[in-house]
């Protein structure tokens, strides 16, 4: 009978540890009710703000919305992404503005239909980015070149306790592209290139440096009259890729590692082509990450 009760007492405990654990679950998982709100003419890059802290909602706080160019009277609490120049929910929200820079960030409590708000901009459609990623920041994310690191156990919805408003000490971010070995970034088409450049602009970078290289194939040149008429990548290395070689299955089809977005063994004509419609969808990429591009080309003698 000793023995029965005991295990019954055990079994008990169990059953109470179980309950309080869901219970402290159902507890964490209740969310207030948010709005994310967008200017309705707001720039691109401040709707993809939007959109981005739509997403770091729900996967930090469980907090489902979409972005929105309205009020929501039954939300509980609006973040409100732009400035009072592109958002006029702003306008209505604060009485005066900080005076930043095109690249300050703004972290603004404030009140809205008599309800708490945020107000996450900045002195331009990328700084109100760069806003939005360091209240994700805040919120215990990091970020990686190769992707997020989320806090664990995930952690209570809350808005900033003061006003936050930052200035960079080096107006220029710069990260180096393309380059000239095979374990970089010269042999990476744009599906490799899209998250890392995703990533840079979460680190506030702004500026991309494409450097190219007169044999590469990123650029056709012409000097004094002559038009180069071949091109090559890696200084002309080679690195054979055979049937036998482990992970052989993770690489297309062809003979030779290589780049994924330019044509193997091409004429020069069509090599060149692809090279540079590569630099152009690498540029236009980073733009519409709110990096500028530099692009220098080192000449022969």
């Amino acid at each position: 009978m000793n023995h029965r009760h005991c295990f019954h007492r055990a079994w008990l405990g169990t059953l109470a540890v179980l309950f309080l654990t869901n219970l402290t679950t159902l507890v964490r998982a209740e969310a207030p009710r948010v709005a994310v709100v967008v200017g309705a003419q707001a720039p691109d890059l401040e709707r993809y703000a939007a959109q981005q802290l739509c997403h770091y909602l729900n996967r930090l706080y469980n907090i489902h919305v979409q972005p929105t160019t309205e009020r929501d009277s039954a939300a509980a609490i609006h973040l409100l992404v732009g400035s009072p120049l592109t958002n006029p929910c702003i306008t209505q929200a604060v009485k005066s503005w900080p005076q930043v820079s095109d690249q300050g960030i703004v972290l603004k409590r404030s009140q809205f239909d008599g309800k708490p708000a945020l107000i996450i901009g900045g002195g331009s459609s990328r700084a109100t980015m760069w806003a939005m990623y360091e209240m994700v920041q805040r919120w215990g994310v990091r970020y990686l070149l190769h992707g997020d690191v989320f806090p664990e156990p995930r952690a209570v919805f809350r808005l900033p306790d003061e006003d936050i408003i930052l200035e960079p000490n080096l107006r220029v971010r710069q990260w180096r592209v393309i380059n000239d070995f095979p374990c970089g970034p010269e042999s990476w088409g744009m599906a490799d290139y899209r998250p890392v450049l995703d990533q840079l602009a979460k680190l506030k970078f702004n500026r991309v440096l494409l450097v190219i290289y007169p044999w590469q194939p990123f650029l056709h040149i012409e000097v004094a009259g002559v038009a180069r008429r071949s091109a090559h990548l890696w200084f002309d290395m080679h690195y054979p890729i055979s049937d036998d070689m482990p992970g052989r299955h993770l690489f297309d089809d062809r003979p030779e590692f290589w780049n994924p977005d330019l044509p193997f063994a091409a004429p020069y004509e069509e090599f060149a082509a692809a090279g540079e419609k590569l630099v152009h969808q690498l540029m236009e990429y980073a733009h519409q990450r709110g990096m500028e591009c530099a692009l220098t080309v080192p000449l022969p003698a």
